[in-house]
């Protein structure tokens, strides 16, 4: 913990399994250090510190030397800079100018740690394995090793998974863009996000995604998250002028939580309705397809987005349990085609008809879904019709594979027909054969 302290200050970072001195705050790390014991009595300096101790960079000539130590190394790294706007007459003033160029410096260098990452790939997996564990430690040699405090998981699962998207690259925005959390002179974690916004903004060319987290795994995760997430994505959608994608993460989905954002609806000002685009991955998830992009060298952000639409594509038809094992089914395998390099064919998966869906028939027109044929081999009239207007009766649920039923009384069946209300009739198309390219769904 002391080494923690002394790395919030940003005067220390780490160097191996010790601590160095900034380059950048050498100077002042010497001022501090001639800062000896005082001959003040005791409750001098106790009333000192609380009203706020003098600092070597109060003083006018230490304030300007700083300055122009700063703005030399910045010139020896041509790193661009300009402080003429400002006025530099008092100490105060003076270091002002000095922490804008600070915080240009700070930029640079995490643009240039972010170039990295896509090399880290491992250790990145690895910190997701501690997390996955609640936390621990895992040394590669005597210099060095990565650990998670186990009260500080937040902090890291939001810093891991910053680094991740590092990682997969091609990114619109900057790094420092990107997040809400505070990073210490090693790019380590100090804190979460703050409030109001969301965790990760991963901007790309024709897309957005808005990556949330959290290390909550019990009952209590859909009343913490739910709310905020939705409206992180709704916010998001309403920024950006192209398409927003929310991508949930935690150690543990639970299953009202996956509920919530199958249904994705949020009502945004003048009552206008929005269907979110949120899929929750458990992080275990998440590790397998990103170590399974690395290890293909196939990782970019277009792959991560297919596999968000993939595990959408069900979220109609099924229910949260049956929602969150498709996700399972699907990130299996998507990690499995990159790893062999194989695509199943997908040309014999049966559509995904919505529940009240609208669709163009070549022949009949505009249509509504209404109801559904089904055959129960169990029952004793086999075949029954069942409302589809609004969603599937409580007493049926859909199977993944969008085609089998199963009805608590009569058993499994399948689908047969879709019976579909058009203008001026009422069809019932078979199901798959009708929904070929003479049956189009309307978005």
């Amino acid at each position: 913990m002391n080494m923690r302290y002394l790395r919030i200050s940003g005067v220390l970072q780490r160097k191996g399994r010790g601590l160095m001195i900034v380059p950048s705050k050498h100077i002042l790390a010497e001022k501090l250090a001639k800062a000896t014991a005082s001959s003040i009595p005791i409750m001098e300096q106790y009333k000192m510190l609380c009203n706020g101790a003098l600092l070597p960079i109060d003083s006018m000539d230490v304030a300007e030397y700083l300055l122009n130590d700063l703005m030399k190394q910045m010139k020896e790294r041509n790193i661009v800079f300009d402080v003429s706007d400002l006025p530099l007459t008092t100490p105060m003033e003076i270091n002002i100018a000095r922490q804008r160029l600070e915080n240009i410096l700070a930029q640079t260098d995490e643009i240039k740690y972010a170039n990295k990452q896509c090399n880290q790939w491992k250790e990145i997996a690895d910190y997701m394995s501690l997390l996955i564990k609640g936390g621990g430690k895992i040394i590669y040699d005597e210099d060095n090793a990565i650990e998670v405090p186990k009260d500080e998981t937040p902090a890291y699962l939001e810093w891991i998974l910053w680094r991740a998207a590092l990682a997969i690259d091609h990114l619109a925005n900057k790094p420092y863009e990107m997040r809400g959390f505070r990073l210490d002179s090693d790019f380590m974690p100090v804190s979460t996000a703050g409030g109001g916004k969301g965790d990760l903004y991963c901007e790309f060319d024709d897309f957005t995604i808005l990556i949330e987290v959290t290390m909550s795994s019990s009952s209590r995760q859909e009343a913490m998250e739910g709310e905020p997430v939705r409206r992180h994505v709704s916010d998001a959608v309403l920024k950006y002028n192209k398409p927003v994608y929310g991508l949930f993460i935690a150690v543990k989905i639970d299953t009202n939580t996956a509920e919530t954002f199958r249904q994705g609806i949020w009502y945004v000002k003048g009552d206008v309705k929005q269907r979110l685009d949120i899929v929750p991955l458990s992080l275990a998830q998440f590790q397998m397809f990103f170590m399974s992009m690395f290890r293909m060298k196939q990782a970019n952000p277009e792959k991560l987005r297919d596999l968000i639409l993939n595990c959408e594509s069900r979220r109609d038809i099924l229910e949260a349990p049956a929602w969150k094992q498709y996700i399972s089914i699907i990130v299996t395998e998507n990690s499995e085609e990159l790893i062999s390099g194989t695509f199943k064919q997908k040309n014999n998966v049966p559509p995904i008809i919505p529940a009240g869906a609208f669709l163009h028939h070549i022949t009949f027109g505009d249509g509504q879904v209404v109801a559904l044929d089904a055959d129960f081999p169990k029952y004793s009239s086999k075949s029954i019709s069942l409302p589809y207007l609004r969603g599937i009766p409580e007493e049926v649920t859909f199977s993944p594979d969008g085609k089998t039923l199963f009805h608590e009384r009569f058993g499994e069946g399948a689908i047969v027909a879709y019976i579909v209300v058009f203008r001026n009739t009422m069809v019932h198309l078979s199901f798959p054969k009708a929904f070929d390219e003479n049956t189009l769904l309307i978005e």
